[in-house]
């Protein structure tokens, strides 16, 4: 059964947007009840404005929802992509694996071996370098994006369970411009599969 985790935020984003709808039509019906604005005119502008206003609310989660599932779609789609083609222009003698599960719980997007090394390899769907290509916010870490952030820390945790084999932490940035750089021993590369190549052979 393939992973398809966008799933549940689109169902999230439906109950969303049916209860808006609901919402919205209490407020239209309850601006009718005239005997209700003719006795307690307070009360029925705040049953109408009230379902007005949560009706706004549930259709910002609504969209909110809708975004996260894209997001998640494109990421899943983005590894997937990304691994199958890097599968097919690994030199020889390499082997590569992907969605590698662990023992914590997780798992690893992708595991390429070499003849003498081993990469473990996050990877983002992000389209913004997400401050990464700057020396100096790499050094730093003013301006590193949150995001970013925590991919390098999951990254480092992925790689501790194959600290026998002394790994290279990766997070790879597929959807971004080319660019290099390292940041608390995780190696940070952005670009398409052959630049990502190209770097992983020259280290």
């Amino acid at each position: 059964m393939s992973f398809k985790p966008w799933r549940d935020d689109l169902r999230e984003a439906v109950t969303f947007l049916v209860l808006s709808i609901v919402l919205a039509y209490l407020g239209y019906r309850a601006m009718n009840w005239t005997w209700l604005h003719a006795h307690k005119p307070i009360t029925a502008d705040t049953i109408v404005f009230g379902c007005w206003g949560m009706s706004m609310l549930t259709l910002y989660y609504t969209k909110q929802a809708v975004k996260e599932a894209y997001y998640r779609f494109r990421g899943i789609s983005t590894e997937n992509k990304v691994t199958n083609n890097i599968q097919k222009i690994l030199p020889e003698g390499w082997a590569c694996q992907q969605k590698v599960l662990l023992p914590s719980g997780g798992d690893v997007d992708l595991l390429i071996r070499t003849t003498d090394e081993l990469f473990v390899i996050e990877i983002k769907s992000a389209t913004t370098t997400w401050g990464c290509d700057s020396f100096f916010r790499m050094k730093t870490g003013i301006g590193i994006h949150t995001k970013a952030k925590k991919a390098m820390q999951q990254v480092v945790r992925n790689a501790s369970h194959f600290a026998d084999q002394e790994p290279v932490a990766v997070l790879w940035l597929p959807l971004t411009k080319k660019f290099t750089q390292t940041r608390h021993n995780v190696l940070v590369i952005g670009g398409p599969q052959s630049y990502f190549l190209k770097i992983v052979q020259m280290h």
